[in-house]
This record gives C-alpha cells, structure tokens and sequence, in this order.
C-alpha cells in the first residue's frame, strides 16, 4: 500500500522538513526506521510515494522569495529603496509582510522642532500657530511593487504593519488583480517621511492555489 494510517501520520508530523527538499526523505527513512523495524520494507520500497507526498504538502505551503532587514534612518528621508527577487514558474500568488517601527518620534521636543521649522518655511514666521496641535510626527514608509512587464501597484497607506497579496485569485487593493508571472521582480520601499530611526522587516514568499 501507499502509506497505511499510521505511516501517513508520521509523514505528515514531518511536513515542515518535508517542504523543504526531497532529499530529506533520506533524513526521514534514518529517523523513523529505528522506531519501526517491521515497517523498514515497507518504508523502503515507499520513497516515491513519500515524494508525492512532498510536493502536496509543499503546493499548500510557500517558499521564501526575499526577506529584507534593516534601518531607514532621517537623511534617507524622500528616497526609494528598491530590492529585486525572481519568481520560479508555478507561483500563482505572492504573499508580502512589511513592518517599520518605531511609526512615530517619541521625543516631543524634537518633534515641535520640526513641526515649528516646517511651518515657517511653508506660512512664514507670522503663522500664529501651535506646533503641539500637529503631534504626533510619524514615520511614513510604504510599498510599490514591479513585475517584469512593469508597474504592478502601490500600497501608500499608513499603518506601519501590513500584509499584501498579489495573484490572480486575491490582490490586495492598489495592486493589479492577474497571474504572477515568472522573472524578475521588484519592491521597492517608498521613504516618504523618516524623522527618526525605523527598523524594517520585509519578507516576500510564492505559493500555489489550488
């Protein structure tokens, strides 16, 4: 048989590692022979259909395509920083999560020192207004997106955490609903506003729909 119950239970407990590449099935049949002498034969002889068993499992998980970490610091204020990553064929969905922190400056102080200087180069020095009325001052670093035919969209929006899915089955708004193609891709972090140091995290990854 192909897996009896109990065999395929263990596969499955070991889907993570299983995801990761065939070779492991080696590492699978080590581990597991010693537990279960009886089924060595069987094991054996069952390589194959543990594979197919590899990639079910993996066409329900994703693969890492880039993962990004850093600092976006004041003078790499009102720049792009753009990272490229390639797309195997077979991947129907993209799968993004962004994150900066902190959103906005703590120090108060410094704050209105720029809040003040802002409005004076904007309404002069006659402005009559109160800085502390326009607290917080806030980061603003958002995401645009290139597939290898061009532009694929934008997420200029606010929060400092999101989660962006482009495919042709679901696509976050501001970015174009259709297949992912295969190539060269490209993301890029739009720094609209830094007023203090923000830590990032970036991690793309591809998967398939069934």
């Amino acid at each position: 048989p192909l897996f009896n119950t109990a065999l395929y239970a263990q596969a499955s407990s070991f889907k993570a590692v299983l995801r990761q590449t065939p070779f492991c099935l080696l590492g699978y049949y080590n581990i597991f022979c010693p537990f279960h002498q009886s089924l060595k034969k069987e094991i054996r002889f069952s390589i194959m259909n543990i594979y197919k068993l590899w990639v079910v499992l993996g066409r329900r998980g994703s693969m890492i395509l880039l993962e990004k970490k850093g600092v976006i610091t004041p003078d790499m204020d009102k720049t792009n920083i753009a990272f490229s990553f390639d797309v195997p064929d077979g991947v129907s969905a993209l799968n993004m999560d962004f994150s900066y922190s902190p959103k906005t400056l703590d120090d108060e102080s410094a704050a209105v020192r720029l809040i003040s200087s802002a409005l004076e180069q904007y309404l002069g020095t006659d402005h009559g207004k109160d800085p502390r009325d326009f607290l917080p001052v806030k980061n603003l670093i958002t995401v645009s997106v290139d597939d290898p035919l061009g532009y694929r969209g934008a997420a200029h929006r606010q929060p400092n955490e999101q989660h962006i899915v482009i495919g042709g089955a679901e696509t976050s708004p501001g970015f174009t609903k259709g297949a992912v193609s295969s190539g060269t891709w490209r993301v890029v972090l739009n720094v609209h506003c830094c007023v203090c140091d923000a830590a990032y995290n970036l991690k793309i990854s591809g998967g398939t729909v069934q």
